[in-house]
């Protein structure tokens, strides 16, 4: 099934019944729906942008925004460190 046809009424019946799309995404997650799926479901049910819907997969997942941003700086020095050369002029 491509993510075009993917049917996500039962998340739409939880938004209407009132949940969050904080709760809607865990539960999602637990339904095993993950990445850009998760991030579109959220986009579509709720209406949010990409960059909304990224945040609350990430405070879903159980980390903060501040946790996120610090481990991709992290994951992003590490990266240059091992880019540098050997022997530095």
């Amino acid at each position: 099934m491509s993510i075009a046809s993917d049917d996500f009424g039962k998340y739409e019946i939880l938004r209407d019944k009132g949940t969050n799309p904080l709760e809607v995404c865990k539960i999602a997650r637990l339904d095993n729906i993950k990445g850009i799926k998760l991030i579109l479901m959220l986009r579509r049910v709720f209406g949010l942008s990409h960059s909304d819907a990224k945040k609350v997969t990430i405070l879903a997942s159980g980390t903060t925004l501040e946790e996120h941003a610090n481990n991709i700086i992290r994951a992003l020095e590490e990266l240059a460190q091992d880019d540098l050369p050997d022997n530095p002029r």
